[in-house]
């Protein structure tokens, strides 16, 4: 698939994967529709790569507030009635045992992990061009559950069987387009600042792990080249991360007892 000059959607584009996502596909001169709650630091990203205004959009919005979503879509395809990909990025990661984390907590973390993209994708299919991109941005935890991780395993692993069906669905229907499943392991960005603890508070501070992750620029040129290639998954995470995913698929009882002495935060 050819990413010049495309309509390109991209959530939690103001941070982190998100904002690298938005400068590499700006250097394809993609039209770009933003989406994120701070639109101050959309303005700011915009400004910054001097992008011209007749070629983005910008739409604040908090999407765990998924059931309004109708609203944010009439809003996008006024300008841009045919999209050419789709990347869910937006999410929030947990820091709390699973005794510790309370039901509202759980709902705040599908809202925003599972149920926000699941229905996003599910409105824009109809505006979709064909061939078309859709991008899930799920986690290593999307393939194994770790301490501290409970919910945010659980809706990363949904997401996976979603997309891994809409993706069969599609195909079935002869429909030219793509879905790809993308496994970060750890990346340097706020993720853990913003995490949820058990109460619903943020964690509010930079994991140890976060700082000697993966450049985010790193990750989005991969998620690029993933795309151009029609790749349906990619893990994207460094030697620890992808060691674990060998051992959940290979050994999973090695895996488990590694699990219970290692330090995840």
């Amino acid at each position: 698939m050819k990413i010049d000059n495309k309509v390109v959607l991209i959530t939690g584009a103001s941070s982190g994967i998100g904002e690298a996502l938005v400068k590499e596909f700006a250097q394809h001169h993609c039209h770009l529709i933003l989406v994120s709650r701070n639109q101050e630091k959309l303005k700011q990203i915009m400004q910054e790569i001097s992008y011209p205004s007749n070629q983005f959009l910008i739409v604040p919005f908090d999407l765990t507030k998924y059931k309004e979503l109708p609203t944010l879509v009439q809003k996008i395809v006024q300008k841009y009635p045919k999209i050419d990909v789709i990347i869910n990025n937006a999410g929030v990661t947990q820091r709390s045992l699973a005794k510790e984390t309370t039901i509202e907590t759980t709902e705040k973390l599908f809202a925003l992990d599972f149920f926000s993209p699941i229905y996003l994708t599910q409105l824009l299919l109809p505006y979709l061009n064909e061939p078309a991109n859709i991008t899930v941005i799920s986690s290593v935890a999307g393939k194994l559950g770790s301490p501290y991780r409970s919910t945010y395993a659980a809706a990363k692993h949904a997401l996976h069987g979603y997309f891994d069906s809409l993706r069969a669905e599609l195909h079935k229907e002869n429909k030219k387009i793509q879905v790809l499943i993308v496994c970060p392991g750890f990346v340097k960005t706020n993720i853990s600042l913003n995490a949820l603890k058990g109460d619903g508070s943020t964690h509010n501070q930079l994991d140890e792990g976060i700082q000697k992750g993966l450049d985010p620029q790193y990750v989005a040129k991969k998620i690029l080249d993933a795309i151009q290639h029609e790749k349906e998954e990619i893990l994207v995470a460094g030697f620890k991360e992808s060691f674990a995913v060998f051992l959940k698929r290979f050994f999973p009882k090695v895996l488990s007892k590694i699990l219970v002495k290692a330090k995840v935060t």
